[in-house]
């Protein structure tokens, strides 16, 4: 049997079949509509669809079980050593915990040339991250819907690693820490296959509510109704950011696909 898949920058893909799923709650000329009103930006697309919908609930409820239907294709990334990329390859993707982190970063801040001198600010700088704003993101692990927002709008993980990594280096070694750690490690990214009702629950961690589409449905609405007013319109283009947040480890079983991103690629785009 065949799985359907959903990887938002292919909308040549899914757009089609979302199309199925839509127009039976949509007038019978829709298309001509949206061509006609020539919206100019995705969200104004989106808004355009949810007022002409005969009835806005089935077309969300229609648009929310398309997704749950199929496995979502997500992305995660992150700068690391040649042994924990296989690490991931056996074991999946751990979530952040904290108090190991001290036994990953030491070794590269210890090639650091002021390291005597600041090897003591390593295990401050973790205990106040623990109590900071950054502890909420203990015990969870975050992907992406979109690979080409991860390689251009949002490449910091790539470039730097892990946020919390990047926080714990410019605490210790000062402002060019994070630049130090983007110097070790390879950008590597994960491409996973995560079954539909489990993304759509990490996409919207702390609930649904009826006064709003969904995520990813609020995005994908909009890029979908876009894409038929304009052909050859390409849903990667919009780098999307929509994040998926799971509380526990991520199977092994789910990462279908791994790729490490040329450094110079990355600095075209990176910001901070």
């Amino acid at each position: 049997m065949v799985t359907l898949e959903f990887d938002f920058d292919q909308i040549e893909e899914w757009g089609p079949r979302l199309g199925v799923a839509l127009t039976p709650h949509l007038p019978p000329d829709i298309e001509g509509r949206i061509a006609g009103a020539s919206p100019e930006h995705t969200w104004d697309a989106r808004d355009l669809i949810l007022s002409l919908a005969m009835s806005r609930e089935d077309l969300l409820e229609a648009g929310t079980e398309w997704i749950r239907s199929q496995h979502v294709i997500a992305y995660h990334g992150s700068r690391l050593t040649p042994s924990e990329v296989g690490s991931v390859k056996v074991l999946g993707i751990r979530t952040l915990r904290m108090s190991e982190r001290a036994e990953r970063l030491r070794p590269i801040f210890s090639l650091h040339p002021n390291w005597p001198a600041l090897e003591s600010g390593l295990a401050p700088a973790i205990a106040k991250m623990a109590t900071g704003e950054q502890s909420t993101r203990e015990g969870q692990v975050h992907l992406t819907l979109s690979r080409c927002g991860l390689l251009h709008s949002f490449n910091h993980y790539l470039v730097e690693g892990s946020e919390f990594d990047g926080h714990v280096a410019l605490m210790v070694l000062g402002r060019g820490g994070r630049d130090f750690i983007s110097q070790h490690g390879v950008a590597t990214v994960f491409r996973l296959r995560v079954p539909g009702d489990r993304a759509m629950q990490a996409m919207n961690p702390f609930g649904m509510f009826s006064s709003e589409p969904p995520n990813p449905l609020n995005q994908v609405i909009g890029t979908w109704a876009y894409w038929m007013s304009r052909p050859g319109f390409s849903s990667a283009s919009l780098e999307l950011d929509c994040g998926l947040m799971f509380w526990e480890d991520l199977p092994v079983e789910w990462i279908v696909g791994s790729e490490s991103v040329d450094d110079a690629t990355l600095r075209q785009t990176y910001r901070r």
